[in-house]
Order: C-alpha cells, then structure tokens, then sequence
C-alpha cells in the first residue's frame, strides 16, 4: 500500500501568501488542507480555488486551537498517514521540509 501525505497549514489573513504555499505544498503531498482561523480577507477562497480542503474557523481562536484543527482534520482524513505541517512560510520552503521528512 503506497502511503499518502498530507500537509496542514494554520492561516490567517494569508490572501497574499496563500497561493505560493498551497501550489508549494502541492507538488509534495496527496492533499493539502488549510485551517483558515477566522480571516476577514479571502485566504479561504484563494486557497479553495487552488484545490485545498480549507476548514473554517468562524472566529480567530489562536494558533495553538488552529494546529489542533489541523491535525483532528488529517487524522480524520487519513489515518495512520505521514501528514506534515509547516509554521511560518517566510522560514522553509516545502521543498526543504520534504527533504527533511524524506531523506
């Protein structure tokens, strides 16, 4: 059985940078999944359009209750998968992340 990956991301207010870091994230994984913590601005679609599952917070509840989403969504999603998060998209690049969790 091949296994698949999975890489959940916390967001919030990220309409500027959502598109670099879902299509990034994309050409490493099976499935991205965004937890948009209550954005006012169109992370969440931007990251839809893209192909990501976005979940929803209504409201900011903080990162610590959006990186809980994350991983309660991709234990849901795929259970006993690989799923890799990453925090910050200013300080790795998914492609050094693989290569990190692949070597």
């Amino acid at each position: 059985m091949e296994m698949k990956t999975l890489a959940a991301m916390p967001a919030h207010n990220e309409d500027e940078r959502i598109a670099k870091v879902v299509l990034g994230a994309k050409k490493h994984v099976d499935k991205v999944v965004v937890v948009d913590d209550g954005s006012t601005d169109s992370t969440a679609e931007i990251a839809e359009a893209l192909g990501a599952l976005v979940v929803r917070h209504e409201e900011n509840r903080g990162y610590g209750a959006t990186i809980r989403t994350c991983f309660v969504t991709a234990n849901n999603f795929f259970s006993k998968e690989k799923t890799l998060t990453k925090r910050g998209a200013k300080n790795r690049t998914w492609e050094n992340l693989y290569r990190e969790q692949h070597p």
